[in-house]
Protein backbone atom coordinates (compact mmCIF):
# COMPACT_ATOMS: atom_id res chain seq x y z
CA UNK A 1 0.00 0.00 0.00
CA UNK A 2 2.20 2.91 -1.23
CA UNK A 3 -0.26 5.66 -0.07
CA UNK A 4 -0.98 4.29 3.37
CA UNK A 5 1.34 6.77 5.08
CA UNK A 6 -0.37 9.75 3.41
CA UNK A 7 -3.79 8.54 4.51
CA UNK A 8 -2.68 8.29 8.11
CA UNK A 9 -1.21 11.78 7.93
CA UNK A 10 -4.44 13.22 6.49
CA UNK A 11 -6.47 11.58 9.24
CA UNK A 12 -4.17 13.04 11.88
CA UNK A 13 -4.50 16.53 10.42
CA UNK A 14 -8.31 16.20 10.37
CA UNK A 15 -8.35 15.15 14.01
CA UNK A 16 -6.18 18.13 14.95
CA UNK A 17 -8.56 20.49 13.12
CA UNK A 18 -11.60 18.91 14.80
CA UNK A 19 -9.93 19.22 18.19
CA UNK A 20 -9.16 22.88 17.53
CA UNK A 21 -12.79 23.58 16.54
CA UNK A 22 -14.03 21.82 19.68
CA UNK A 23 -11.70 23.88 21.88
CA UNK A 24 -12.77 27.08 20.11
CA UNK A 25 -16.48 26.16 20.39
CA UNK A 26 -16.10 25.44 24.09
CA UNK A 27 -14.49 28.83 24.59
CA UNK A 28 -17.27 30.60 22.66
CA UNK A 29 -19.96 28.79 24.66
CA UNK A 30 -18.21 29.64 27.93
CA UNK A 31 -18.05 33.32 26.91
CA UNK A 32 -21.75 33.22 25.95
CA UNK A 33 -22.76 31.80 29.32
CA UNK A 34 -20.56 34.39 31.05
CA UNK A 35 -22.30 37.21 29.16
CA UNK A 36 -25.71 35.86 30.22
CA UNK A 37 -24.51 35.99 33.81
CA UNK A 38 -23.29 39.56 33.34
CA UNK A 39 -26.65 40.56 31.84
CA UNK A 40 -28.38 39.24 34.96
CA UNK A 41 -26.05 41.35 37.13
CA UNK A 42 -26.86 44.43 35.03
CA UNK A 43 -30.61 43.87 35.41
CA UNK A 44 -30.15 43.48 39.15
CA UNK A 45 -28.26 46.78 39.35
CA UNK A 46 -30.86 48.56 37.19
CA UNK A 47 -33.69 47.40 39.46
CA UNK A 48 -31.84 48.47 42.62
CA UNK A 49 -31.14 51.90 41.13
CA UNK A 50 -34.83 52.39 40.17
CA UNK A 51 -35.90 51.41 43.70
CA UNK A 52 -33.49 53.92 45.27
CA UNK A 53 -34.77 56.64 42.93
CA UNK A 54 -38.38 56.00 43.98
CA UNK A 55 -37.37 55.87 47.65
CA UNK A 56 -35.62 59.25 47.43
CA UNK A 57 -38.63 60.71 45.60
CA UNK A 58 -40.93 59.71 48.45
CA UNK A 59 -38.62 60.90 51.26
CA UNK A 60 -36.83 63.74 49.52
CA UNK A 61 -37.31 66.41 52.19
CA UNK A 62 -36.41 64.04 55.02
CA UNK A 63 -33.24 62.90 53.27
CA UNK A 64 -32.34 66.49 52.39
CA UNK A 65 -32.41 67.37 56.08
CA UNK A 66 -30.34 64.32 57.08
CA UNK A 67 -27.69 64.10 54.37
CA UNK A 68 -24.51 66.17 54.24
CA UNK A 69 -22.21 66.95 51.36
CA UNK A 70 -19.70 64.32 52.47
CA UNK A 71 -21.71 62.41 55.09
CA UNK A 72 -24.18 60.26 53.18
CA UNK A 73 -27.40 58.59 54.22
CA UNK A 74 -26.78 54.90 53.51
CA UNK A 75 -29.83 53.14 52.06
CA UNK A 76 -29.87 49.34 52.24
CA UNK A 77 -31.98 46.79 50.42
CA UNK A 78 -33.89 46.10 53.65
CA UNK A 79 -34.96 49.77 53.84
CA UNK A 80 -36.19 49.67 50.25
CA UNK A 81 -38.14 46.47 50.88
CA UNK A 82 -39.74 47.85 54.05
CA UNK A 83 -41.10 50.86 52.14
CA UNK A 84 -42.44 48.68 49.32
CA UNK A 85 -40.30 50.08 46.49
CA UNK A 86 -38.35 46.82 46.21
CA UNK A 87 -39.89 43.36 46.09
CA UNK A 88 -39.48 41.30 49.24
CA UNK A 89 -37.91 38.45 47.26
CA UNK A 90 -35.28 40.64 45.59
CA UNK A 91 -31.67 39.56 46.29
CA UNK A 92 -29.20 42.42 46.60
CA UNK A 93 -26.21 40.03 46.30
CA UNK A 94 -25.02 39.23 42.76
CA UNK A 95 -23.41 36.01 41.57
CA UNK A 96 -19.96 37.35 42.49
CA UNK A 97 -21.09 37.75 46.11
CA UNK A 98 -21.13 41.56 45.84
CA UNK A 99 -23.84 43.40 47.81
CA UNK A 100 -25.72 46.43 46.43
CA UNK A 101 -26.45 49.49 48.58
CA UNK A 102 -27.01 53.21 48.04
CA UNK A 103 -25.61 56.47 49.37
CA UNK A 104 -27.48 59.80 49.23
CA UNK A 105 -25.68 63.16 49.72
CA UNK A 106 -26.37 66.87 49.25
CA UNK A 107 -24.99 68.36 46.06
CA UNK A 108 -22.48 71.21 46.32
CA UNK A 109 -23.30 72.62 42.89
CA UNK A 110 -25.90 75.18 44.10
CA UNK A 111 -25.74 75.84 47.86
CA UNK A 112 -28.63 78.33 47.68
CA UNK A 113 -30.89 75.63 46.30
CA UNK A 114 -29.86 72.37 47.95
CA UNK A 115 -30.46 69.20 45.98
CA UNK A 116 -29.71 65.52 46.39
CA UNK A 117 -27.54 63.20 44.36
CA UNK A 118 -26.85 59.52 44.94
CA UNK A 119 -24.82 56.50 43.96
CA UNK A 120 -25.60 52.78 44.04
CA UNK A 121 -22.55 50.55 44.37
CA UNK A 122 -21.43 47.08 45.43
CA UNK A 123 -19.20 45.98 48.27
CA UNK A 124 -17.34 42.84 49.34
CA UNK A 125 -17.56 39.62 47.32
CA UNK A 126 -15.16 38.70 44.51
CA UNK A 127 -13.71 41.39 42.27
CA UNK A 128 -15.01 41.20 38.70
CA UNK A 129 -12.60 41.18 35.74
CA UNK A 130 -12.32 44.30 33.61
CA UNK A 131 -14.23 42.63 30.76
CA UNK A 132 -17.16 41.92 33.08
CA UNK A 133 -17.13 45.41 34.61
CA UNK A 134 -17.13 47.01 31.19
CA UNK A 135 -19.96 44.79 29.89
CA UNK A 136 -22.22 45.24 32.95
CA UNK A 137 -21.73 49.03 33.16
CA UNK A 138 -22.75 49.37 29.51
CA UNK A 139 -26.10 47.72 30.34
CA UNK A 140 -26.99 49.95 33.32
CA UNK A 141 -28.29 53.49 32.75
CA UNK A 142 -25.61 55.75 34.27
CA UNK A 143 -23.56 52.67 35.02
CA UNK A 144 -19.89 52.58 35.93
CA UNK A 145 -17.28 50.54 37.78
CA UNK A 146 -14.33 50.87 40.16
CA UNK A 147 -11.11 49.81 38.42
CA UNK A 148 -8.87 52.58 39.68
CA UNK A 149 -8.88 52.85 43.46
CA UNK A 150 -11.22 55.54 44.84
CA UNK A 151 -12.69 56.46 41.46
CA UNK A 152 -15.87 55.55 39.53
CA UNK A 153 -15.35 55.19 35.79
CA UNK A 154 -18.36 55.41 33.50
CA UNK A 155 -19.18 52.85 30.81
CA UNK A 156 -16.53 52.77 28.07
CA UNK A 157 -14.63 55.40 30.06
CA UNK A 158 -16.97 58.28 29.17
CA UNK A 159 -16.81 59.93 32.61
CA UNK A 160 -15.21 59.61 36.05
CA UNK A 161 -16.31 60.63 39.54
CA UNK A 162 -14.41 60.25 42.86
CA UNK A 163 -16.07 58.00 45.42
CA UNK A 164 -15.32 60.74 47.94
CA UNK A 165 -18.04 62.85 46.28
CA UNK A 166 -20.54 60.49 47.92
CA UNK A 167 -18.54 59.89 51.10
CA UNK A 168 -18.12 56.14 50.52
CA UNK A 169 -15.34 53.69 49.77
CA UNK A 170 -15.16 50.29 48.12
CA UNK A 171 -12.59 48.02 46.52
CA UNK A 172 -11.62 47.64 42.88
CA UNK A 173 -13.61 45.25 40.73
CA UNK A 174 -16.94 46.60 42.07
CA UNK A 175 -19.97 48.05 40.21
CA UNK A 176 -21.59 51.49 40.56
CA UNK A 177 -24.23 53.76 39.00
CA UNK A 178 -24.90 57.48 39.45
CA UNK A 179 -28.27 59.18 40.16
CA UNK A 180 -27.94 62.85 39.20
CA UNK A 181 -29.63 65.81 40.86
CA UNK A 182 -32.02 66.08 37.90
CA UNK A 183 -33.07 62.44 38.19
CA UNK A 184 -33.83 62.74 41.90
CA UNK A 185 -35.63 66.08 41.49
CA UNK A 186 -37.86 64.50 38.88
CA UNK A 187 -38.47 61.57 41.22
CA UNK A 188 -39.58 64.05 43.89
CA UNK A 189 -42.00 65.64 41.43
CA UNK A 190 -43.39 62.25 40.46
CA UNK A 191 -43.94 61.41 44.11
CA UNK A 192 -45.69 64.68 45.03
CA UNK A 193 -47.75 65.19 41.87
CA UNK A 194 -51.14 63.55 41.30
CA UNK A 195 -51.01 62.30 37.73
CA UNK A 196 -53.94 62.69 35.36
CA UNK A 197 -53.03 59.50 33.51
CA UNK A 198 -52.02 56.05 34.71
CA UNK A 199 -48.29 55.28 34.80
CA UNK A 200 -47.41 51.63 34.32
CA UNK A 201 -45.97 50.14 37.49
CA UNK A 202 -46.59 53.30 39.55
CA UNK A 203 -50.15 53.25 40.95
CA UNK A 204 -49.10 55.63 43.74
CA UNK A 205 -48.95 58.49 41.22
CA UNK A 206 -52.75 58.28 40.92
CA UNK A 207 -53.41 57.94 44.66
CA UNK A 208 -54.34 60.71 47.11
CA UNK A 209 -52.85 60.54 50.60
CA UNK A 210 -55.03 63.24 52.14
CA UNK A 211 -58.53 64.69 51.92
CA UNK A 212 -59.58 66.77 48.92
CA UNK A 213 -61.34 70.07 49.66
CA UNK A 214 -63.32 71.01 46.55
CA UNK A 215 -64.18 74.45 47.98
CA UNK A 216 -67.83 74.10 47.01
CA UNK A 217 -67.05 73.13 43.41
CA UNK A 218 -68.52 70.19 41.52
CA UNK A 219 -67.12 66.84 40.48
CA UNK A 220 -68.52 66.35 36.99
CA UNK A 221 -68.70 63.41 34.56
CA UNK A 222 -67.69 60.79 37.12
CA UNK A 223 -68.12 57.10 36.38
CA UNK A 224 -68.47 54.79 39.36
CA UNK A 225 -67.68 56.23 42.79
CA UNK A 226 -66.57 53.72 45.43
CA UNK A 227 -66.25 54.50 49.12
CA UNK A 228 -67.13 53.44 52.64
CA UNK A 229 -69.81 56.01 53.44
CA UNK A 230 -71.34 59.20 52.12
CA UNK A 231 -72.73 62.20 53.96
CA UNK A 232 -74.80 64.81 52.12
CA UNK A 233 -76.13 67.97 53.72
CA UNK A 234 -78.68 68.51 50.95
CA UNK A 235 -80.49 66.55 48.24
CA UNK A 236 -79.14 63.48 46.46
CA UNK A 237 -80.77 63.01 43.05
CA UNK A 238 -80.67 59.53 41.45
CA UNK A 239 -81.93 59.36 37.88
CA UNK A 240 -81.93 55.57 37.58
CA UNK A 241 -81.78 52.55 39.92
CA UNK A 242 -80.83 52.65 43.60
CA UNK A 243 -79.57 49.27 44.83
CA UNK A 244 -79.31 48.96 48.62
CA UNK A 245 -77.98 45.70 50.10
CA UNK A 246 -77.93 46.78 53.74
CA UNK A 247 -80.28 48.55 56.13
CA UNK A 248 -81.54 52.01 55.13
CA UNK A 249 -83.37 54.56 57.21
CA UNK A 250 -85.21 57.57 55.77
CA UNK A 251 -86.56 60.31 58.01
CA UNK A 252 -88.61 61.92 55.28
CA UNK A 253 -90.43 61.05 52.09
CA UNK A 254 -88.42 59.32 49.36
CA UNK A 255 -89.23 60.20 45.74
CA UNK A 256 -87.81 58.16 42.84
CA UNK A 257 -88.17 58.87 39.14
CA UNK A 258 -87.29 55.31 38.14
CA UNK A 259 -87.70 51.74 39.41
CA UNK A 260 -87.18 50.52 42.96
CA UNK A 261 -85.87 46.94 42.94
CA UNK A 262 -86.46 45.01 46.17
CA UNK A 263 -84.86 41.53 46.26
CA UNK A 264 -86.57 40.38 49.46
CA UNK A 265 -89.62 42.16 50.82
CA UNK A 266 -91.18 45.38 52.04
CA UNK A 267 -92.27 45.44 55.69
CA UNK A 268 -94.84 48.00 56.77
CA UNK A 269 -96.66 48.60 60.06
CA UNK A 270 -99.53 50.25 58.19
CA UNK A 271 -100.00 49.56 54.47
CA UNK A 272 -98.14 49.45 51.17
CA UNK A 273 -99.65 51.22 48.18
CA UNK A 274 -98.56 51.59 44.57
CA UNK A 275 -100.32 53.95 42.19
CA UNK A 276 -99.97 54.90 38.55
CA UNK A 277 -102.51 57.07 36.79
CA UNK A 278 -105.96 56.04 37.99
CA UNK A 279 -104.90 52.45 38.79
CA UNK A 280 -103.63 51.42 42.21
CA UNK A 281 -102.79 48.41 44.36
CA UNK A 282 -102.94 48.56 48.14
CA UNK A 283 -101.95 45.85 50.61
CA UNK A 284 -103.21 46.44 54.14
CA UNK A 285 -105.81 48.68 55.76
CA UNK A 286 -105.09 52.32 55.15
CA UNK A 287 -108.71 53.31 55.61
CA UNK A 288 -110.24 49.93 54.78
CA UNK A 289 -112.37 48.26 57.40
CA UNK A 290 -110.35 45.06 56.96
CA UNK A 291 -106.62 45.46 57.78
CA UNK A 292 -105.89 42.24 55.83
CA UNK A 293 -107.53 43.42 52.61
CA UNK A 294 -105.82 43.61 49.24
CA UNK A 295 -107.45 46.33 47.17
CA UNK A 296 -106.98 46.66 43.41
CA UNK A 297 -108.35 49.40 41.22
CA UNK A 298 -107.44 48.55 37.62
CA UNK A 299 -108.51 50.88 34.82
CA UNK A 300 -107.37 51.70 31.32
CA UNK A 301 -108.16 53.71 28.23
CA UNK A 302 -111.71 53.16 26.97
CA UNK A 303 -112.33 50.65 29.76
CA UNK A 304 -109.59 48.29 28.56
CA UNK A 305 -107.73 48.00 31.84
CA UNK A 306 -106.22 44.64 32.70
CA UNK A 307 -104.45 42.78 35.46
CA UNK A 308 -101.46 40.83 34.09
CA UNK A 309 -99.97 37.99 36.12
CA UNK A 310 -96.73 36.55 34.75
CA UNK A 311 -96.45 39.06 31.90
CA UNK A 312 -98.14 39.49 28.52
CA UNK A 313 -96.21 36.71 26.71
CA UNK A 314 -98.23 33.78 25.37
CA UNK A 315 -95.88 31.35 27.14
CA UNK A 316 -95.99 33.15 30.50
CA UNK A 317 -96.99 30.83 33.34
CA UNK A 318 -98.27 31.91 36.73
CA UNK A 319 -100.02 30.03 39.50
CA UNK A 320 -103.03 31.79 41.00
CA UNK A 321 -104.73 29.94 43.85
CA UNK A 322 -108.18 31.23 44.80
CA UNK A 323 -110.16 29.60 47.61
CA UNK A 324 -113.89 30.09 47.46
CA UNK A 325 -116.23 31.15 44.68
CA UNK A 326 -115.16 33.49 41.91
CA UNK A 327 -117.42 36.02 40.28
CA UNK A 328 -116.70 37.77 36.99
CA UNK A 329 -118.94 40.73 36.31
CA UNK A 330 -117.96 40.97 32.63
CA UNK A 331 -117.01 38.51 29.91
CA UNK A 332 -114.26 35.92 30.38
CA UNK A 333 -112.00 36.09 27.31
CA UNK A 334 -109.65 33.15 26.70
CA UNK A 335 -106.44 34.23 24.96
CA UNK A 336 -105.06 30.68 24.74
CA UNK A 337 -105.84 29.08 21.34
CA UNK A 338 -105.49 25.33 20.65
CA UNK A 339 -106.60 22.86 17.98
CA UNK A 340 -109.21 20.21 18.61
CA UNK A 341 -107.63 16.76 18.68
CA UNK A 342 -104.11 17.94 19.52
CA UNK A 343 -102.38 16.43 22.54
CA UNK A 344 -102.47 18.39 25.78
CA UNK A 345 -100.33 17.94 28.87
CA UNK A 346 -101.52 15.59 31.59
CA UNK A 347 -100.89 18.40 34.06
CA UNK A 348 -103.48 20.47 32.10
CA UNK A 349 -106.36 18.00 32.47
CA UNK A 350 -109.44 20.13 33.04
CA UNK A 351 -107.82 23.25 31.57
CA UNK A 352 -110.10 25.37 29.37
CA UNK A 353 -109.09 26.91 26.04
CA UNK A 354 -110.66 27.69 22.66
CA UNK A 355 -110.03 27.14 18.95
CA UNK A 356 -109.61 29.87 16.34
CA UNK A 357 -113.36 29.97 15.71
CA UNK A 358 -114.11 30.52 19.39
CA UNK A 359 -115.42 27.04 20.23
CA UNK A 360 -114.75 26.07 23.81
CA UNK A 361 -112.14 23.35 24.28
CA UNK A 362 -111.00 21.46 27.34
CA UNK A 363 -108.12 19.09 28.04
CA UNK A 364 -109.80 15.67 28.24
CA UNK A 365 -108.78 12.08 28.94
CA UNK A 366 -110.29 9.36 26.74
CA UNK A 367 -110.99 5.75 27.68
CA UNK A 368 -107.43 4.78 26.73
CA UNK A 369 -105.85 7.40 28.94
CA UNK A 370 -104.80 9.80 26.14
CA UNK A 371 -105.08 13.53 26.78
CA UNK A 372 -106.25 15.75 23.91
CA UNK A 373 -108.02 19.03 23.38
CA UNK A 374 -111.70 18.34 22.71
CA UNK A 375 -114.91 20.30 22.62
CA UNK A 376 -116.57 20.56 25.97
CA UNK A 377 -118.97 17.63 26.38
CA UNK A 378 -117.45 15.55 23.51
CA UNK A 379 -115.13 12.58 23.42
CA UNK A 380 -112.56 14.31 21.24
CA UNK A 381 -113.78 13.08 17.81
CA UNK A 382 -113.18 15.24 14.74
CA UNK A 383 -115.30 15.37 11.56
CA UNK A 384 -114.54 16.82 8.11
CA UNK A 385 -116.67 17.06 4.92
CA UNK A 386 -115.98 17.68 1.23
CA UNK A 387 -117.35 17.03 -2.30
CA UNK A 388 -115.90 14.25 -4.54
CA UNK A 389 -112.43 14.33 -2.91
CA UNK A 390 -111.39 14.96 0.68
CA UNK A 391 -107.98 15.54 2.26
CA UNK A 392 -107.40 16.13 5.97
CA UNK A 393 -104.27 16.23 8.14
CA UNK A 394 -104.86 14.70 11.56
CA UNK A 395 -104.09 16.93 14.54
CA UNK A 396 -104.21 14.12 17.07
CA UNK A 397 -104.07 10.37 17.54
CA UNK A 398 -107.17 8.31 16.65
CA UNK A 399 -108.12 4.63 16.38
CA UNK A 400 -110.97 4.64 13.84
CA UNK A 401 -111.69 6.20 10.45
CA UNK A 402 -115.42 6.49 9.71
CA UNK A 403 -116.19 7.16 6.03
CA UNK A 404 -119.65 8.11 4.74
CA UNK A 405 -120.32 8.80 1.02
CA UNK A 406 -123.63 10.02 -0.40
CA UNK A 407 -123.58 9.86 -4.25
CA UNK A 408 -125.94 11.41 -6.81
CA UNK A 409 -126.25 9.58 -10.16
CA UNK A 410 -127.52 10.79 -13.60
CA UNK A 411 -130.99 9.70 -14.82
CA UNK A 412 -131.25 7.03 -17.50
CA UNK A 413 -134.15 4.96 -18.90
CA UNK A 414 -134.27 1.24 -18.42
CA UNK A 415 -132.74 -1.29 -16.16
CA UNK A 416 -129.21 -0.07 -15.16
CA UNK A 417 -126.52 -0.07 -12.46
CA UNK A 418 -124.70 3.10 -11.30
CA UNK A 419 -121.63 3.26 -9.10
CA UNK A 420 -118.89 5.53 -7.68
CA UNK A 421 -115.60 3.95 -6.60
CA UNK A 422 -113.40 5.68 -3.96
CA UNK A 423 -110.00 4.89 -2.47
CA UNK A 424 -109.31 5.54 1.21
CA UNK A 425 -105.63 6.48 1.71
CA UNK A 426 -103.40 7.30 4.67
CA UNK A 427 -100.18 9.13 3.81
CA UNK A 428 -100.63 8.17 0.15
CA UNK A 429 -101.10 4.45 0.81
CA UNK A 430 -104.51 2.90 0.07
CA UNK A 431 -105.97 1.09 3.06
CA UNK A 432 -109.42 0.36 1.58
CA UNK A 433 -111.86 0.90 -1.31
CA UNK A 434 -115.47 1.95 -0.91
CA UNK A 435 -117.84 1.33 -3.87
CA UNK A 436 -121.16 3.17 -3.75
CA UNK A 437 -123.48 1.09 -6.01
CA UNK A 438 -127.16 1.35 -6.91
CA UNK A 439 -129.17 -0.84 -9.37
CA UNK A 440 -132.39 0.54 -10.94
CA UNK A 441 -134.91 -2.03 -12.18
CA UNK A 442 -137.55 -1.00 -14.78
CA UNK A 443 -140.61 -3.24 -15.14
CA UNK A 444 -143.85 -2.71 -16.99
CA UNK A 445 -144.94 -1.73 -20.53
CA UNK A 446 -142.63 -0.42 -23.10
CA UNK A 447 -142.84 2.63 -25.25
CA UNK A 448 -142.45 5.42 -22.74
CA UNK A 449 -139.42 7.05 -21.00
CA UNK A 450 -138.87 6.30 -17.36
CA UNK A 451 -135.73 7.97 -16.01
CA UNK A 452 -134.84 9.88 -12.82
CA UNK A 453 -131.84 10.84 -10.73
CA UNK A 454 -130.93 8.28 -8.13
CA UNK A 455 -128.86 8.47 -4.91
CA UNK A 456 -126.97 5.92 -2.88
CA UNK A 457 -125.22 6.05 0.48
CA UNK A 458 -122.24 3.93 1.53
CA UNK A 459 -120.74 3.92 5.03
CA UNK A 460 -117.80 2.04 6.45
CA UNK A 461 -115.72 2.13 9.67
CA UNK A 462 -112.04 1.21 9.42
CA UNK A 463 -109.91 0.44 12.46
CA UNK A 464 -106.61 2.17 11.81
CA UNK A 465 -104.07 3.81 14.14
CA UNK A 466 -103.99 7.40 12.94
CA UNK A 467 -101.13 9.53 14.29
CA UNK A 468 -100.97 13.28 14.55
CA UNK A 469 -99.75 14.65 11.21
CA UNK A 470 -101.07 11.72 9.13
CA UNK A 471 -102.80 12.76 5.90
CA UNK A 472 -106.18 11.03 5.33
CA UNK A 473 -107.67 11.11 1.81
CA UNK A 474 -110.87 9.86 0.21
CA UNK A 475 -110.29 10.02 -3.56
CA UNK A 476 -112.82 9.42 -6.37
CA UNK A 477 -111.40 6.82 -8.77
CA UNK A 478 -114.13 5.95 -11.31
CA UNK A 479 -117.87 5.59 -11.73
CA UNK A 480 -120.86 4.95 -13.95
CA UNK A 481 -123.46 7.70 -14.35
CA UNK A 482 -121.81 9.47 -11.39
CA UNK A 483 -122.77 13.11 -10.89
CA UNK A 484 -121.25 14.10 -7.53
CA UNK A 485 -120.65 12.75 -4.05
CA UNK A 486 -120.72 14.28 -0.58
CA UNK A 487 -117.93 12.80 1.53
CA UNK A 488 -117.66 12.89 5.30
CA UNK A 489 -114.98 11.35 7.49
CA UNK A 490 -114.97 11.16 11.24
CA UNK A 491 -111.88 10.30 13.29
CA UNK A 492 -112.59 8.82 16.69
CA UNK A 493 -110.90 6.89 19.50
Amino acid sequence: MPHRGWAMMEMGVALLILLGVAVWGTSVYRDYMQELQYQGMAQQGTRFKAALKEYVGRHYDTLLSQAGTTTPVIVTAAMLKNTGVLAAGFSEINTAGQRWQGAVVRSEQNPSKPQLQAVVYTQSGTALPFKGLRFISMHIDGGGYIWDAGKITGAVGMWTEPLATFGVTTTTGQLAAILTTDELSNARGESDRLYRFAVTGKPDLNRMHTAIDMGGNNINNAGNIYGQSGNFSKNANIAEDLNVTGFSSFGKRVTMNSDLDVKRGINSDSFVRAKTGSSSVQVGGGGSSDPNAVLMNVTGGEGNGYLSLGGDGDNATVKLDIWGRQRVRGNLLLASVNVQGETCLRADIGAVSRDVSGKLLSCQVDEKGKTTWGQAGTSGAVTRSAVNNLTYTATGDYDFINVSISSLFEPVDGWHTSNALFNVLVNGTAIAQLDNVITVVKMGSRGHYWGYQSTAVAQKMYQYAVKSGDVIQVVYMSGVLHNSSDIQISLSK
